[in-house]
C-alpha cells in the first residue's frame, strides 16, 4: 500500500530547527509491528499515525522503539496536516487517543490544543539520578513517568553531558532538566528519554508544562524556554493554576499523535493549553511530503517537497 507521510518541525519558525515529527495518514491502523517498523525507519522523535473516524481522527504515536501514550508536538503536527492538507476548510480537529480526546484548533497561522495535566510531586534527590546526570539537582520531582531535575543555573543545563545508559536504567522513562534562564528566556530545559528510544528530545513542550504545573518559573510576564539542540522556544501565558496552564510554542509546523487500535481509552484530567505559532513560508506551515509503500515485511520511500 502507498500512503502519504508528512514531516514537520514544531517549536520553531525556521527550517531544520525545533522538534521534527512524521505524520502518516492511513485508512486503518496496520499491525503494531509494522507501525513500529515505519517509526524506526523514519528515525524521528515521534511518528504519528492518523486514521479518519466519523468526522474525527484516531491517533497513535511511536518513537523509533516504542509506542507512547501522549505526544504534544506530534498532535499539533497532525492537526496541521488535517487542516492544511486533508481538509483545508476545517479550523478544528479532534483526535481520539490513548490519553483521551485531544482537540487542535487553528488560530490565525498557528494551532492550539489542550494537554491532559499530570500531577507533579517533589521527591528526595535519588542518588542514581545524580550519578546519571553527573550533577546533584537542587530539587527533584516526578510526574509519574519522568524525573524533573532543577539545576543551579542555565549554563549547567546547556553544558550537561549525562550518562545516557545510566538514565535508561532509572526507574522512570525520562528525565527533564531545567534551570532559571538568562537574557530573554525565563528558563532553559532539556529532556532525555533513552529508554523510549530518544537519547535527547530536540525539544519537548512537556517540560515547561510540568514545571508550570509544579509552580516553578512562574512570573508575571510570559515565560519561555530554549533548549541546547536545534534552537527552539516554548512559552505560555502567565497565570497558570493548580489544575492546568496555558502553553505557547513557536512553530513552523506542528506535531503528531497516536490512538489505540482498539479504540480510544478516555482519560479525564485537568488540561494544559499548548499552542504553536508562526509558519515560515508565505504565511503557511512548511511541509515535506513523502510517498511510502509498506508491506508486512518491508517498505520503500521516495521524497518530494510538497
Amino acid at each position: 500500500m502507498r500512503v502519504p507521510i508528512f514531516q514537520l518541525d514544531a517549536f520553531t519558525t525556521r527550517r531544520f530547527a525545533g522538534n521534527p515529527a512524521a505524520v502518516v495518514v492511513l485508512d486503518r491502523f496496520l499491525d503494531d509491528a509494522l507501525l513500529q517498523a515505519v517509526a524506526a525507519e523514519n528515525n524521528l522523535p515521534e511518528t504519528a499515525f492518523v486514521v479518519p473516524s466519523e468526522g474525527r481522527y484516531r491517533l497513535r504515536w511511536f518513537t523509533p522503539t516504542v509506542e507512547v501514550p501522549l505526544c504534544g508536538h506530534a498532535t499539533l503536527a497532525a492537526g496541521a496536516v488535517v487542516v492544511e492538507r486533508l481538509e483545508p476548510g476545517r479550523d478544528s480537529v479532534t483526535f481520539d487517543t490513548a490519553s483521551g480526546p485531544l482537540t487542535v484548533d487553528r488560530e490565525g497561522t498557528g494551532y492550539r490544543m489542550e494537554l491532559p495535566a499530570r500531577t507533579v510531586r517533589a521527591v528526595p534527590v535519588p542518588p542514581a539520578l545524580s550519578a546519571a546526570l553527573g550533577v546533584t539537582p537542587v530539587e527533584t520531582a516526578i510526574d509519574g513517568n519522568n524525573y524533573l531535575a532543577l539545576l543551579p543555573g542555565a549554563d549547567d543545563v546547556r553544558s550537561l553531558e549525562p550518562d545516557l545508559a545510566a538514565i535508561a536504567r532509572l526507574d522512570r522513562t525520562g528525565v527533564v532538566v531545567t534551570a532559571a534562564g538568562d537574557d530573554t528566556h525565563d528558563f532553559v530545559s532539556r529532556y532525555f528519554a533513552p529508554a523510549k528510544g530518544i537519547p535527547e528530545d530536540p525539544v519537548t513542550g512537556g517540560a515547561p508544562v510540568r514545571w508550570c504545573r509544579s509552580g516553578r518559573h512562574g512570573r508575571a510576564r510570559t515565560p519561555s524556554s530554549r533548549t541546547r539542540r536545534r534552537g527552539a522556544a516554548v512559552s505560555w501565558p502567565a497565570g497558570s493554576s493548580a489544575t492546568g496552564c496555558s502553553c505557547t510554542a513557536r512553530a513552523r509546523s506542528t506535531s503528531r499523535a497516536t490512538s489505540s487500535s482498539e479504540g480510544p481509552r478516555a482519560v479525564r484530567s485537568p488540561a494544559h493549553r499548548l499552542e504553536a505559532d508562526g509558519p515560515t513560508l508565505s504565511g503557511r506551515p512548511a511541509f515535506t511530503a513523502r510517498s511510502q509503500r509498506a508491506s508486512a515485511s518491508c517498505h520503500a520511500s521516495s521524497e518530494a517537497t510538497a
